[in-house]
C-alpha cells in the first residue's frame, strides 16, 4: 500500500502537510545541551537537518533526507523555491531552538531565523531510515519588527522606490516612502472603478442586476473585446470580469457608465 505523502504549498508560504496538527506547547525551553552528548533520536537528527534544507547547505541529496513518496509529490525545485522565499522574508536559518516530540515519529520544532522564529511540525518514517515524510511550517513570529524599520528597509532599496500603506479612511500613513511621486498605477485603477460602482449601488442609484449594452471595445486583457456590440451585460457581470480576469473592456464599459 502506498504510504501517505506530505505536500508543500507555495501559495501559503509554508510547507504543508497531511499530518495532524499538534497542540501548541506554551513551555518553550531550549534543548538540553547534554543531548548533544547522547545518542540522537531520528526526530532530532532530521529536525536539525531542516536548518541546512532552508539554507540550501545540505551535504547529502534531498532523497537521503525525504521519503521517495514525498519527493514524488514535491520536487527538489519546489523545496528550493520555498527555502529561497523564506530566506527573502525572514533571513537565513540559524539553529533549531526547541524540539517538542509528540511521539517517536512526530514532533513540533522552532527554528531561529535572522528576522523571525519559525514554528513547524515534522513527521518521519521509521520504516524508511527515519526520512522526513511530513513537514509543515505553521507560524512565523517576527523578531524586533516595526513599521519604522520596514519603511527604512524599503527606503534603502536600490532604484526608484515608492511605497504607501495607510488606512482606507482618513488618517496618517503607516508607511510612506516617496509618496509625493506621481506614478502610473496600471490595473490598480480597476479597484477605484469597483469602489465607485459599489458606492452608487449602496446609495441606491444602481443595482447589481442593472443591464446595459456593451458599447466599449478595448484591447486585451480580457474576453469581452471579442463579444458583439450591444450584448446585454449586468453590472455584476462587468464588475466580476473586471476583477477576476482584469477585463479591460469591462473596465472601460463601467467607466463610460459611471462617468
Amino acid at each position: 500500500m502506498k504510504k501517505p505523502v506530505t505536500l508543500i504549498l507555495a501559495a501559503a508560504i509554508s510547507f504543508a502537510t497531511h499530518a495532524p496538527v499538534l497542540a501548541q506547547n506554551s513551555d518553550e525551553q531550549p534543548m538540553d545541551q547534554n543531548a548533544e552528548d547522547a545518542e540522537k533520536s531520528g526526530i532530532q537528527i532530521r529536525t536539525e537537518q531542516i536548518v541546512d534544507v532552508l539554507n540550501e547547505e545540505l551535504k547529502t541529496p534531498l532523497k537521503a533526507i525525504f521519503t521517495e513518496e514525498f519527493l514524488a509529490e514535491v520536487s527538489p525545485a519546489q523545496i528550493t523555491a520555498l527555502s529561497q522565499q523564506f530566506a527573502s522574508l525572514y533571513g537565513r536559518a540559524i539553529a533549531i531552538r526547541d524540539i517538542r516530540p509528540a511521539s517517536a515519529n512526530q514532533a513540533q520544532f522552532d527554528v531561529r531565523m535572522e528576522r523571525a522564529v519559525a514554528k513547524g511540525i515534522l513527521v518521519i518514517d521509521p520504516e524508511d531510515d527515519n526520512k522526513i515524510s511530513g513537514l509543515r511550517f505553521i507560524d512565523f513570529q517576527q523578531i524586533d519588527d516595526s513599521a519604522e524599520k520596514i519603511g527604512q528597509v524599503i527606503s534603502e532599496l536600490s532604484g526608484d522606490v515608492t511605497a504607501y500603506f495607510a488606512p482606507l479612511s482618513d488618517g496618517e500613513p503607516i508607511i510612506a516612502v516617496g509618496n509625493d511621486t506621481q506614478m502610473p498605477i496600471g490595473s490598480t485603477i480597476k479597484l477605484y472603478v469597483l469602489a465607485a460602482l459599489a458606492q452608487e449601488i449602496k446609495n441606491g442609484k444602481r443595482s447589481w442586476k442593472d443591464i446595459i449594452p456593451l458599447t466599449e471595445m478595448s484591447l486585451p486583457s480580457g474576453m469581452l473585446q471579442d463579444w458583439s456590440k450591444g450584448s446585454p451585460m449586468t453590472l455584476a457581470s462587468l464588475a466580476s470580469l473586471m476583477i477576476s480576469i482584469s477585463d479591460n473592456t469591462a473596465t472601460d464599459q463601467l467607466i463610460a457608465e459611471l462617468g
